[in-house]
């Protein structure tokens, strides 16, 4: 994020002393980084509470009950193996 803070200072002092296109350009670029760092805390932040319901007691045991009480399907298909396959 150091970084980004710097570029934008950059654009900030210097921009003006560039081709319009080349800061635009490189605006654009700083605003997808910036979303792709947001995105990417909130997705840091959301894992562990995740990893907490996907492993509670509750969920495991409801896991369990829908996988004892879904049927097997009455007809299997075999898929080729790899050596019937050429």
């Amino acid at each position: 994020m150091d970084e980004i803070v710097r570029l934008r200072a950059w654009v900030r002092d210097f921009g003006h002393e560039k081709p319009p296109t080349f800061v635009a350009d490189l605006e654009a670029v700083l605003g997808v980084a910036e979303d792709a760092i947001a995105m990417a805390q909130q997705m840091s932040s959301l894992q562990k509470p995740l990893e907490d319901v996907l492993l509670s007691d509750e969920f495991l045991q409801r896991f369990a009950k829908a996988f004892a009480e879904t049927p097997l399907p009455s007809t299997i298909v075999a898929l080729p193996t790899s050596s019937h396959v050429r």
